[in-house]
């Protein structure tokens, strides 16, 4: 079984580029994950996997909520929810982040996306600065 998980990815207009003859590309970050599939059938097992999800989405959040309260509500949705688990035994990371272009053209990239209204290009170029830093 291969799982895809996609990351942060952008369009990458050629006017980061500078003079001369260009073509847009898109940039992307994701992850294969191949291994084996099982699906988790048992409610209170499916529970504690969305709580871990949930507890791991909301951290840093402000204010952080507290589901405590939505417990029931939870148990009630639970025919809808379907958790799984990957046993991977091979992983690859993919990043296209126009590592193929100089220098210059790689901050003005960045710099592009960190400006952008675009919310997916900022996190793309935070991404980028974070995990990829240019000298």
């Amino acid at each position: 079984m291969l799982a895809i998980f996609s990351g942060p990815h952008a369009y990458i207009s050629p006017t980061s580029y500078g003079p001369g003859p260009q073509i847009p590309t898109w940039n992307y970050t994701a992850v294969h994950l191949h291994g084996r599939l099982t699906i988790v059938r048992e409610p209170d097992e499916v529970m504690r996997i969305m709580a871990a999800s949930i507890a791991g989405l909301e951290a840093g959040r402000q204010p952080e909520w507290d589901p405590a309260d939505s417990t029931e509500l939870h148990r009630k949705k639970l025919s809808g929810v379907r958790a799984f688990r990957i046993e991977a035994d091979r992983h690859e990371a993919i990043f296209k982040l126009s590592g193929n272009k100089p220098l210059e053209t790689q901050h003005a990239v960045r710099a592009a996306l960190a400006a952008s209204p675009s919310g997916a290009d900022r996190d793309l170029a935070a991404f980028m600065d974070r995990e990829v830093p240019l000298p």
